[in-house]
Parts: structure tokens; sequence; C-alpha cells
């Protein structure tokens, strides 16, 4: 078993006072251990940390997203060696490649990505990037089509992975025809290697793709939130369904849309330091 300690960025905690504290008074409840990263410029930390491959091993990466190359935004990209720094973290590469962490998603022996990766990386031809990508992670990666209504092209919020070869895939059917001619292809590609449960929510909301963008801890799912009360129609389904899917763990919901309307919710507001194996 896994011993894991989530850290947050600090601009979480002043700038989303209330979702900072609202989740860390969850992760108390759920025993988690949690901490504050030494240095951050943004709240995504999924993005711009190192992503882990198993066995307490880390691949790191060239962190520049198209998305913030601009005057505004480039002075909130955060350097990966100096958040990193004084973690301990044992890196087995360094990838000379631009990525961010939310479009990773691994999933037991594979790895899920979008084909932004592709457009990220133009200096590499598509069959070396695979390869250089594969022998990193040491997993096959298996690549879907960017979500182009979703302007990052992470997969965090298009896939989950919940164990036993199984995924969870965004609602995409319930969004109209076109969304659900993706659905179709996303189907095509991904059911030769996982079991798809595909969720149904009460609303065809554009922001429902938030809950699969939750923290999995030893015990317990904390799902995102986009009623304060928790009892909009999608939080209790999203609820009902995660739960049938985890039937061992707790669900926690916790608000989070504030977040949600800046383009994340809560994996993409954390990140797990994998501390020991232990038996």
């Amino acid at each position: 078993m896994r011993s894991e300690k989530i850290y947050l960025s600090e601009w979480l905690q002043k700038d989303f006072t209330d979702v900072y504290g609202a989740l860390c008074v969850i992760l108390d409840r759920c025993g988690a251990p949690y901490g504050l990263l030494p240095y951050s410029k943004d709240i995504w930390c999924r993005d711009y940390m190192p992503v882990h491959i198993g066995g307490g091993k880390y691949v790191g990466f060239k962190y520049f997203p198209d998305y913030m190359d601009n005057e505004k935004e480039r002075k909130y990209i955060t350097e990966q060696e100096k958040a990193a720094e004084g973690l301990s973290i044992h890196f087995s590469t360094i990838l000379d490649v631009v990525m961010d962490g939310g479009n990773y998603v691994r999933c037991g022996d594979k790895v899920v990505m979008t084909d932004k990766i592709l457009t990220e990386n133009p200096h590499l031809r598509p069959l070396r990037l695979l390869a250089l990508l594969e022998d990193a992670f040491q997993a096959q990666v298996i690549l879907i089509p960017w979500d182009d209504c979703e302007p990052y092209g992470h997969a965090d919020g298009m896939v989950a992975y919940v164990g036993d070869s199984r995924i969870l895939l965004n609602n995409y059917r319930q969004m109209g025809k076109r969304s659900a001619e993706f659905a179709d292809r996303l189907v095509k590609i991904l059911s030769p290697y996982f079991d798809i449960i595909e969720l149904k929510y009460s609303d065809p909301l554009k922001d429902s793709w938030c809950y699969i963008n939750y923290v999995e801890t030893a015990e317990s799912i904390i799902l995102p939130a986009l009623s304060e009360n928790l009892e909009h129609g999608c939080d209790c389904s999203a609820r009902e369904q995660i739960q049938s899917v985890f039937p061992d763990k707790t669900i926690h919901q916790v608000y989070a849309a504030p977040l949600i309307k800046k383009g994340g919710a809560l994996h993409c507001v954390t990140w797990e330091h994998c501390l020991a194996s232990v038996q």
C-alpha cells in the first residue's frame, strides 16, 4: 500500500480561502496527511508538478503551457525544479518535453493523454515523442482526441481510472449530437483497453466534467460540488454514481464552483507525493 501526502499551493490558501478550508477539513476527517508546497506561483499544482509512475518514482518535464504563453499569464508559470526542491522526489528521468500533469492519467500499466501533447511538441515526430513518453512512464500511452471545448487539453477532466481496468468517462452523450459523436470516438479508442463507465447526470451541464476531477485518498473520494448546500441535482447524481463505483470508500463533497469557473477542480489543485511503500 502506498503512503502519500497531498500537497496544495499556498495560493489556493490565499485566493480561494473557502475552498481551501473546506478541503482541509475533509482531508483531516479522512486522516490524509497534507501540506503546502515550498514554492508555487499559482493554484494548479497538478499541472506543474512531476508525475508519479509508480514505486515512488517520478518523471519531470517542461512546464510551459501555450495557454499561458502571453505577457499577462507568463508570470504565473511555476518552475518545476523550484516547486519540487526539498521534497526528496526520486526522479527516474526528466523529459525534454512540454506537457502538463493534468494531461497524465495513470491507468495501471497504461497512461491516457490527449493528443494535445503532439501539438505542444512540434519539434518531435509523433512516433518519437510516444517512444520517449512510454520509455519514461514505463507504460503504454493511449492518445485520445482533445476535447476542443476545453482550452487546456487535459485528460483529467475527461477520464478517471478506478482500478481493475475500469475508467470513468465524462457525460459527453448528454451534450448534444456533436458531443455524442465525440463520445463514440473515445469509446472506440479506449474500449480495447478498459471497461468504460459513462457517467450521466440529472442535467447536461457544461461544467459536469468537474466530477471526474476528484481527489482519492486511501479511504475516501472527495468530489467537487457545484452547489454550496451540495444538493444540486448533478451533485446528488454524481455522489450516487461515484459511490456505486467505490462501494468501500466514503464519498465527501466540497463546494468548488469558484475553482470550476476558472477551469479546474479538486484534482487540479492537489498533488500526491508518494512517501514510501508500506507492507
